[in-house]
């Protein structure tokens, strides 16, 4: 009876060691570790799946750089966990998010330079989402940024009147010229923000399954068939007053993105890029609040005045919710095309800002 229990204690036990060594050599110990320590470091806010998918890697390397996981820290740190493949040159992921209360500088993280005319294009994700996504050229590597805002719609508590912007940096050795590539990015961003929104008590109504994006815009050059008459321009473009020196138009679709963006370009012939003129834009939520802290003498936002006195023109109008207030603005762009009069400017601002003010329920457009 001793041997027979000594032998069948035997062969559990070489079966445990053969499926102990299965899982150590097929590499499933391993990922199972990554995806411990992805936990750990995004307090569970990150899919994995989603996360290899747009990294094109089985194995990730992560770990969190600030602040703690929901949180309401005095110094307002936000969270920033990294996602590596191998040592992240070739391949990263940065993810970032932070509540309205206590942002820092959401122009900065989501690739809207303090200069707006050297801001990169925002492309709205759309599906429900009050999210965008820009890409730049960094040598031979395709950077790519997605951020989305939730939000909150609780009535009382911390999050009351808050919001959460969660954004996304990321390189890959892929275009995000690439529709999967670009959808990718953003079903890991607004996965994330979902996630985080549930688990850090923010009552916000999350979007649906991202099934495709549109083609993000690049103002370096702009081809002539990406632009379109701007007396017959659809989306961001559309009923801005066009005039014989500025006849084109460069705009993405409308959405419920949390910036907007259109351009003004002159006439070229053939296949000659044009070069934008002017560009108009829109700021709601966080990205309304940037623009008054960063030009307010005083604490907190209590500032009217717009993000750089480079504008054109700019306009405020009186939204639902918190912030109350939206920011919209036209610059001009640094071309040597000839700039054109101001009631041009204002005329064309304030037809850009009632529309775009319309689809997000705001009212009282004033052009200052």
């Amino acid at each position: 009876m001793r041997r027979k229990v000594a032998r069948t204690a035997g062969v559990m036990a070489l079966v445990l060691a053969m499926a102990a060594g299965w899982l150590f050599l097929s590499g499933t110990y391993g990922r199972w570790q990554d995806d411990r320590a992805l936990d750990a470091a995004c307090g569970g806010a990150v899919d994995p799946g989603e996360a290899k998918s747009l990294l094109g890697a089985d194995r990730l390397k992560t770990a969190t750089r600030y602040g703690r996981h929901g949180t309401d820290n005095s110094s307002g740190a936000p969270v920033i966990c990294w996602l590596d493949v191998g040592d992240g040159y070739r391949k990263r992921a940065v993810v970032r998010m932070e509540w309205r209360s206590q942002a820092w500088s959401p122009h900065t993280e989501a690739k809207r330079d303090q200069n707006n005319y050297l801001a990169l294009v925002s492309t709205p994700i759309g599906h429900g989402w009050s999210g965008m996504m820009n890409h730049w050229l960094d040598g031979d590597r395709d950077e790519g940024t997605a951020t989305v805002v939730m939000d909150c719609r609780n009535t009382s508590g911390p999050r009351k009147g808050d919001s959460l912007t969660t954004s996304v940096v990321s390189w890959t050795d892929r275009s995000y010229e690439t529709a999967a590539h670009r959808i990718h990015l953003a079903r890991l961003t607004t996965g994330i923000a979902g996630r985080a929104a549930r688990a850090w008590g923010c009552d916000a109504l999350p979007g649906g399954e991202v099934t495709a994006v549109e083609p993000m815009v690049s103002l370096d050059p702009v081809r002539p068939e990406r632009t379109a008459p701007l007396a017959a321009a659809k989306g961001t473009c559309a009923g801005i007053p066009a005039t014989s020196s500025l006849p084109r138009s460069l705009g993405t679709s409308v959405a419920r993105a949390p910036i907007e963006d259109c351009f003004l370009l002159p006439e070229t012939s053939g296949k000659k890029a044009a070069k934008p003129v002017y560009r108009l834009s829109a700021f709601y939520g966080t990205f309304a609040d940037d623009q008054r802290r960063l030009t307010s003498s005083k604490k907190g936002y209590t500032s009217d005045g717009p993000l750089l006195t480079s504008f054109a023109d700019w306009a405020q109008a009186r939204c639902p919710g918190t912030p109350a207030t939206a920011v919209y603005a036209i610059s001009k762009m640094p071309t040597r095309t000839a700039g054109r009069p101001h009631t041009y400017t204002r005329k064309a601002l304030k037809a850009f800002a009632e529309r775009s003010a319309k689809r997000h329920g705001c009212t009282d457009v004033r052009v200052h």
